[in-house]
């Protein structure tokens, strides 16, 4: 089988007995699922504008001209699971994931093992009193685009983290739409860029309805003549009263050639309502290296822990050795060789 190898690097990424899905080009290859866990279908009838009717930016538009067919996944009982996607011909892939009413769902997606050109649309549904964590790892070796949308209804709780190890030039947009009452939606999103090109990187929430509860944390590590560009936007519109918005981006440059921009924006429409925004970005604090070295550390082996601490937030509530251990290998691959 062409894929076997790659296959079987992916798996060691799975922990016994844990839940697994592994797509090629946007298809199910290999699962352990039982037929009770959820169910996988492929061009599944699913338009998120049947939940919240918008105009879909151009790059959404290019990349549903292009697709064959789009998988869906539709879970509908308490689950943890962890998704891990190989690409082969495609260069337009589209997937999707249904949480089902009162669902309790832990998800992991790795892309793995994105050697070509690639555009991805991604798009989560949480229905109602659904309590989501959804945990990404993107390490892709070429140029790629991924588009992520997702739609909250009534009580649905969502944590978003994102942790971007891409070796080219990216492109990426995510839209969350807080729809209905008392949807809440944190996104901690983690960049590593040390592949010398520019990675743009878009963050929109948009406050719908009122009660709604946002947060946006951006952490930033530009190398190696890289650039990070990171926009974000947070909208709270007309009558979505006691709504709550925060967005926070901090970045650190680790080199005298690299760079990173932070474009914070907030469109207000409605008065009775909290939002708040801000950005840090610069050098490590000499201070802070000067304490571990003073405590025996080298230089090199200072700003590696550093580092380490920067990126932490991701790791939270990560109960999963195998792959904390892979992501931070490849981090230091990344950024001292």
């Amino acid at each position: 089988m062409k894929f076997q190898e790659e296959i079987s690097k992916a798996l060691t990424l799975v922990n016994e007995d844990e839940k697994y899905i592994i797509f090629i080009d946007g298809k199910a290859v290999r699962t352990n699922l039982e037929d009770d866990d959820c169910i996988i279908t492929v061009n599944n009838a699913f338009d998120g504008n049947d939940y919240y009717n918008r105009k879909r930016d151009s790059k959404e538009i290019d990349i549903l001209e292009h697709i064959d067919y789009a998988s869906t996944i539709l879970i509908g009982k308490n689950l943890n699971l962890k998704i891990i996607h190989l690409n082969d011909t495609k260069k337009y892939v589209g997937y999707n994931i249904i949480v089902k009413n009162n669902k309790k769902v832990n998800i992991t997606n790795i892309y793995y093992a994105i050697k070509n050109g690639v555009k991805f649309l991604f798009e989560l549904l949480c229905e109602k009193n659904s309590h989501v964590n959804l945990k990404t790892f993107t390490n892709c070796s070429n140029v790629v685009d991924i588009i992520a949308n997702t739609y909250c209804l009534e009580n649905a709780y969502i944590t978003l983290d994102d942790l971007f190890l891409n070796n080219d030039q990216s492109n990426h947009l995510a839209n969350v739409f807080l729809i209905s009452k008392n949807a809440e939606a944190k996104m901690t999103n983690v960049i590593v860029n040390s592949s010398s090109k520019e990675q743009g990187f878009d963050y929109n929430i948009y406050h719908i309805e009122g009660s709604t509860t946002s947060k946006i944390n951006n952490f930033g590590i530009s190398h190696n003549n890289s650039v990070i560009k990171l926009n974000n936007k947070g909208k709270i519109f007309k009558n979505a009263i006691a709504s709550n918005l925060s967005q926070q981006t901090k970045g650190i440059i680790l080199d005298l050639y690299s760079h990173i921009s932070a474009n914070p924006i907030l469109e207000i429409e409605e008065n009775d309502v909290m939002a708040n925004h801000g950005a840090s970005i610069g050098a490590i604090d000499e201070k802070d290296l000067y304490y571990l070295m003073s405590r025996g550390l080298t230089r090199e082996d200072s700003e590696a822990l550093l580092v380490a601490a920067f990126i932490a937030p991701y790791f939270r509530h990560l109960q999963d050795e195998k792959l904390e251990r892979y992501i931070f290998d490849e981090v230091n691959k990344k950024l001292y060789g």
